[in-house]
């Protein structure tokens, strides 16, 4: 199930599967590990843990984000620094110490996989002035927006993603409508290229759509994708504050437990790192293509500017090819 998971969330955010796989681009993970995942296929940078703990792994939150971003930028350097307690929690001590670890360290990327509602804050909370320090060294942020669940309401979106500058990214889903928009033709319930997402956690329980998730392969022999799939902004996301969320992309993977299940996960955590693996593919071409770097304060608009429209809301989700193009044009000499 994971490679038809991870081959629709690629096709989904229309990235070009000849791109360059993350090569000389280095990546920091703030999050609940400080290894990479067991038997990861990895290139290693930093392992910095600030809290304390004697696990290399506090919750298996983060091993579930690294391997999304590895299926995008397998060839790029990783490096951890473990900000998350076993309670799923992290304070600011802990991710300003992080922030101070990791600009010594010449990264291109930071992914967040995590956050905390700051009421009322207009990107100037301590979280964010943290995270400002690694936009001033050069380093580009990306964020999840934070997860709204029927039990914890979220009023706006976490931070630091809420941060002018940091790359706060929200949830999507693709839907399957074949069934629906065919209903005199025998079709299986879910099509043979569509899945349900079964099991899930408890967590993700009562925030999953009704209708399967599009395989992007083709709903049957006699039905495509086109025309049968609808782009949803997932039913988890905070409520929209100060433009941000920036882009949604897919949120959701698949993971085996100690007893064999595949358990399906949602939340915003797992859209963040689609857009950093995605970013590092495309900041490796660039500078395949171009020898010239992206420069990171430009990442966030790029990534704003180049989304595509969803066939619901205002919100956009992310186009991996018209990223690419806007940040080839981005180094060309005419800019």
């Amino acid at each position: 199930m994971w490679e038809t998971v991870i081959s629709s969330i690629w096709d989904c955010v229309n990235l070009p599967r000849t791109i360059a796989t993350g090569d000389d681009i280095h990546i920091g993970f703030f999050d609940s590990v400080y290894k990479p995942p067991e038997n990861a296929d990895i290139t290693l940078g930093h392992t910095e843990s600030v809290i304390e703990s004697d696990s290399t792994e506090t919750n298996i939150h983060g091993a579930n984000v690294t391997t999304l971003a590895l299926a995008f930028a397998s060839e790029a350097t990783y490096s951890f620094y473990q900000v998350v307690n076993e309670s799923g929690r992290f304070g600011i001590s802990e991710f300003a110490e992080g922030i101070a670890r990791a600009i010594q360290h010449d990264l291109d990327l930071i992914n967040i996989s995590a956050g905390a509602h700051m009421k009322g804050c207009q990107g100037y909370c301590a979280f964010c002035s943290a995270v400002s320090r690694c936009l001033q060294a050069g380093i580009g942020v990306v964020a999840a927006a934070g997860n709204e669940f029927p039990d914890e309401q979220t009023e706006q979106v976490n931070c630091p993603a809420n941060r002018e500058g940091v790359i706060a990214v929200g949830g999507m889903i693709t839907e399957c409508h074949c069934i629906e928009n065919n209903p005199d033709a025998d079709i299986d319930d879910p099509p043979p290229g569509a899945f349900y997402p079964s099991p899930v956690t408890d967590e993700s329980a009562d925030v999953i759509h009704e209708h399967p998730i599009c395989g992007q392969a083709g709903c049957t022999t006699e039905f495509t994708c086109i025309g049968n799939q609808r782009d949803r902004p997932w039913v988890g996301n905070p409520t929209p504050t100060r433009g941000k969320p920036d882009v949604l992309a897919p949120c959701y993977t698949v993971y085996t437990t100690d007893d064999g299940t595949e358990l399906f996960t949602f939340g915003s955590s797992f859209a963040a790192p689609v857009v950093t693996g995605t970013l590092g593919a495309i900041l490796s071409e660039v500078a395949a293509e171009t020898g010239k770097t992206v420069p990171a304060d430009k990442l966030r608009s790029l990534v704003r500017d180049s989304a595509a429209m969803m066939d619901q809301g205002e919100l956009k989700t992310l186009d991996g090819t018209r990223l690419l193009n806007d940040c080839l044009a981005a180094v060309s000499p005419d800019n």
